[in-house]
């Protein structure tokens, strides 16, 4: 057989029968995708009723990262009513895997509410205060030892360094907030 021949073999020639839509909108991402995904973390803890796998946690940690992806983009196109309800998306799943879940990943996620919180203030500058408070209140539940324990369990042992980075966060963020009453 010839390169010709080969090529047609190997390569065959291939129409578009139908297109996704979602390609030919001007939209910055799949609002859909998010859909989907939330749609699938539903079935599995409906599967999963009797415990959680690590499987379901990592699914739920997705989760809450994906609506605050969609945030983020949803602020570049300049929807400043739809950012806060996907990071307020994001907040609550993170805060279901707190609830539902145990070991390192409760950790993590309420790690990951300051983190949030931190970013809505450097969004929205005009509500700063209010977003720097509560991401201090959202370390200061994994700095604090009755809290940590009442949330996570006995595990600080495991977490020292998480409690070391949320220690850093705080203080930071209260250097912020007294240089923000300086200028005001």
């Amino acid at each position: 057989l010839g390169l010709e021949c080969l090529s047609k073999l190997l390569l065959p020639q291939t129409t578009v029968e139908s297109q996704n839509e979602l390609e030919d909108a001007d939209i910055p991402l799949s609002i859909s995708l998010v859909e989907v995904m939330e749609k699938r973390y539903k079935n599995m803890l409906e599967e999963l009723k009797d415990g959680y796998r690590k499987e379901a946690q990592e699914h739920s940690y997705a989760m809450a990262e994906a609506y605050h992806y969609v945030g983020l983009a949803l602020f570049d196109v300049g929807d400043d009513e739809g950012v806060k309800i996907y990071y307020e998306k994001a907040l609550e799943k993170f805060r279901e895997i707190i609830e539902k879940f145990q070991g390192l990943t409760p950790v993590n996620a309420q790690y990951r509410i300051g983190n949030l919180y931190e970013e809505l203030s450097l969004l929205y500058e005009n509500e700063k205060g209010e977003y720097c408070k509560k991401a201090i209140d959202a370390y200061i539940r994994i700095i604090d030892e009755q809290q940590s324990e009442k949330l996570f369990g006995y595990i600080r042992g495991l977490v020292s360094v998480r409690i070391e980075q949320a220690k850093e966060r705080v203080e930071c963020l209260k250097r912020e907030l007294s240089a923000m009453a300086l200028n005001i």
